[in-house]
């Protein structure tokens, strides 16, 4: 009996159960993951952002382009050439995103919001010197440096005959 006991009172028994400091450590490592994953899922929510705003410019250089391809083959060409060449537009759903809300800046048309020139369209003769006003380049444009907490920057180009 004298054995039992004095194995008991030596230590040589296991001790069952976790620490305080094995504790401490697993509470330090998970911590450390959450504190990851918050950070992850920050830097996506602003990509996200980011993205979709990028792909209302893209859609607002869309939307003008169709209407002065549309136009071309209505208006004669000195009057699509007065409308479309070093023309300017608000692409409004921008505005909305970045604010939260409905645009309510200066109407369309009205040069003194800075808004109006976020959006522009060149038109360009490059046709052949013999035959001039036959083949134009059209480029619409959305830059919003400065008036938009991510700038945006996006062009689309295409060229377009005329008989």
């Amino acid at each position: 009996m004298s054995d039992r006991v004095g194995a008991v009172r030596g230590g040589s028994r296991r001790a069952s159960g976790f620490s305080l400091v094995d504790v401490m450590i697993a509470l330090a490592v998970i911590a450390i993951g959450v504190l990851g994953m918050m950070s992850l899922l920050l830097v996506l929510r602003s990509r996200n952002e980011s993205f979709n705003t990028t792909r209302h410019a893209v859609r607002a250089c869309q939307e003008v382009l169709e209407l002065s391809l549309n136009e071309i083959q209505i208006l004669s060409t000195p009057a699509w050439l007065a409308k479309w060449s070093n023309a300017s537009f608000i692409p409004r759903k921008i505005f909305s995103l970045d604010k939260g809300v409905r645009y309510t800046g200066a109407a369309v048309g009205d040069k003194t919001d800075l808004a109006y020139y976020a959006g522009s369209v060149r038109v360009t003769d490059v046709s052949d010197p013999a035959s001039p006003g036959t083949l134009f380049e059209i480029s619409v444009a959305v830059d919003t440096t400065g008036l938009t907490p991510s700038p945006i920057k996006t062009s689309l180009v295409t060229r377009r005959s005329r008989p």
